[in-house]
């Protein structure tokens, strides 16, 4: 749906437009119909070497931005940008970004925060920080009560955790020997990536994590109601080979649902299709394909 782009990394979707972030000697905000058309710039966000921290999110009415220059809004049609909170570090580390009705939230290398969607720097809150000094936050995602992320520690030791919204103590749900790639969260329960190769998860309820499926270079991860779908070949040696596939959340085997790509990096999904980037030279495009 859009081809002939600069290096598209995260996107976002909403009724109409897929939104993302393209890098070429400093970084831009742009969006492009779901049918395809013209891309039109929206903002330059980020700093000249950001782009791949830059993580946007959208609702009904604007784009939502963190980035090294702090989380800020914008409407959809582009315009001025509102900001909404400054970070607490400048900290390369990968920031997440995730919205409910009322809130957004991200993490900021060592810690998740929230802010009201209309609201101000110091209306900014603390909800979680990590507990040994070199560890960091690689993964956020939401259902309706908790904020779940990723928390990378050294040895190498991870966890995924949950906090409530509201603030309170954060708890280890699940404790692995992997590097955790990516999060996500619905109301069946959060699902992750270790290594970018093995896909496990722990369903609302359950109390053991369940293995869905070997991986093999995963970048991102999105759920609907009945699949978990993955950005397989995100590598170098994978050029040419990487794919989009999807497994049930009740178990059972991966389906690929398009093959042949270079880089595949983030994905989004709506009630029929599955919309991703790719990003690797003469391929920087964003593509859809029917959910099946």
């Amino acid at each position: 749906i859009a081809s002939g782009l600069e290096s598209p990394q995260q996107i976002a979707v909403d009724d109409t437009d897929v939104y993302f972030n393209d890098y070429k000697k400093g970084a831009f905000l742009r969006k492009v119909s779901k049918n395809g058309g013209e891309v039109v710039k929206l903002a330059s966000v980020g700093g000249s070497a950001s782009f791949i921290t830059v993580q946007i999110a959208v609702d009904g009415t604007n784009v939502y931005v963190v980035d090294e220059l702090g989380v800020r809004k914008l409407s959809k049609n582009g315009g001025a940008e509102t900001p909404l909170a400054s970070l607490s570090t400048t900290s390369s580390r990968i920031f997440k970004i995730a919205l409910d009705d009322s809130n957004v939230y991200w993490s900021e290398g060592e810690s998740v925060k929230t802010v009201p969607k209309n609201g101000r720097n110091e209306d900014k809150k603390t909800l979680a920080t990590v507990t040994d000094v070199e560890s960091y936050i690689n993964g956020l995602s939401l259902d309706e009560t908790y904020v779940y992320f990723a928390e990378s520690k050294p040895g190498p030791r991870s966890v995924v955790k949950k906090v409530p919204k509201i603030g309170g103590n954060a708890e280890t749900i699940a404790t692995f020997d992997r590097f955790p790639t990516t999060l996500t969260a619905d109301a069946s329960g959060v699902y992750w990536v270790e290594d970018s190769l093995v896909l496990n998860g722990l369903l609302k309820g359950e109390r053991a994590v369940t293995t869905f499926a070997s991986t093999e270079y995963t970048m991102d991860l999105a759920t609907d109601e009945k699949n978990i779908y993955v950005a397989d070949g995100n590598h170098i040696s994978l050029i040419g080979k990487g794919s989009i596939k999807k497994v049930p959340k009740a178990g059972g085997s991966l389906t690929t649902l398009a093959s042949g790509l270079s880089n595949p990096y983030s994905l989004a999904v709506d009630n029929r299709y599955v919309y991703w980037s790719e990003n690797w030279p003469e391929k920087h495009t964003i593509k859809k394909i029917s959910k099946g």
